[in-house]
C-alpha cells in the first residue's frame, strides 16, 4: 500500500491518500490486516511525531523512532482485532450466502434479491467466502477519463467536497470549470472477484453507480459469475475499455456507511 501527502493549498495541514494497488488470488483475511496495519501503524506514528507535547524526551534513548514504531504497531494490532471482530460479528442473510452454493443464474438472481450491502457486509462476505469456501480474493481498479482530457494536464491533486467545492493541489492550466468535469466525467470501475478452481464471483462498483449516477439514480452495486457465461478473462477485458459490455446482471442495494 501506498501513501501520497499532499499539503493542503490553504496550508491548513496536508491530505494523505492511501492506494492499495491491484492484488490476486489471496487469503483476503491476511491481506486486509497487511492494509489495515499499514495505514494504523504509520497514521499513528505521524500523530505522535505531529504531537511533540506527548512525546517524552528522547535525550539518551537510543532509536527514539523504533520505540515508537513499536508502539504503534501493538496499538494497530488492537484496532485491527477490533476492526476484524466487528465485521465477523455482522450476521449476512442466508438467501444472500445462497449465491455460493447456487450453479445457475437465475438462482443468483433470486439469492441477491431485496439484499443491500455496505463496506462492512461485502468485507464479512469475502471473510466468509474464504472461510467457509475457500475463496481466493482478487481486486482489480480501472480508471477511464473522460473524452478530450489529458491526465498530463490535470494538477497533482484534485478533489471536490460533499460541498461541491473543488480542492486544487498542485499547479495546472485548467480551469476550475474543465477539473469539475474531469472529476464528474471519469468512469473508474472497482471490481471485487472471490475464486475457487473455476467457479467466481464477481462484485461489481462505479464511482457513477455509488453515487446513484445510473440507471434508477439509486446508490447500487452490480454483480456477475462464472454462471453467466462469459470466463473471468472476458470480463476482466470489458471492464478494461471504457464502456464495458455484460448480461443483464443484479442490482445490489449499497449504503456507503454502515450505520
Amino acid at each position: 500500500m501506498k501513501q501520497i501527502r499532499i499539503k493542503d493549498p490553504a496550508g491548513e495541514g496536508f491530505y494523505d491518500i492511501w492506494d492499495v494497488e491491484d492484488f490476486e488470488y489471496v487469503n483476503p483475511i491476511k491481506k486486509m490486516h497487511e492494509v489495515y496495519m499499514a495505514f494504523y501503524v504509520k497514521s499513528i506514528m505521524d500523530l505522535i511525531l505531529l504531537s511533540p507535547a506527548v512525546l517524552p524526551s528522547s535525550e539518551g534513548v537510543r532509536n527514539p523512532e523504533k520505540i515508537i514504531e513499536k508502539v504503534a504497531s501493538e496499538q494497530a494490532e488492537k484496532y485491527c482485532k477490533e476492526d476484524f471482530d466487528n465485521v465477523m460479528s455482522i450476521i449476512l442473510p442466508d438467501n444472500l450466502l445462497n449465491i455460493f452454493k447456487s450453479k445457475q443464474k437465475k438462482d443468483q438472481f433470486r439469492a441477491l434479491k431485496g439484499v443491500t450491502l455496505g463496506p462492512s457486509q461485502i468485507l464479512k462476505l469475502i471473510y466468509h467466502a474464504w472461510l467457509t469456501h475457500n475463496y481466493r480474493y482478487s481486486t482489480y481498479v480501472f480508471h477511464h477519463n473522460h473524452k478530450g482530457s489529458d491526465p498530463f494536464e490535470m494538477p497533482h491533486f484534485a478533489y471536490k467536497t460533499g460541498s461541491d467545492q473543488i480542492i486544487v493541489g498542485g499547479s495546472t492550466k485548467l480551469t476550475e470549470g474543465q477539473i469539475r468535469s474531469a472529476i464528474d466525467q471519469r468512469n473508474v470501475v472497482v471490481a471485487k472477484f472471490l475464486d475457487n478452481g473455476i467457479d467466481w464471483h464477481c462484485f461489481l462498483l462505479t464511482y457513477r453507480s455509488v453515487g446513484g449516477k445510473e440507471v434508477g439514480n439509486t446508490p447500487h452495486i452490480h454483480y456477475i459469475s462464472s454462471a453467466f457465461g462469459l470466463s473471468r478473462e472476458e470480463v476482466l477485458i470489458q471492464f478494461n475499455r471504457k464502456r464495458y459490455k455484460l448480461p443483464k446482471t443484479p442490482h445490489i442495494s449499497y449504503k456507503r456507511d454502515d450505520n
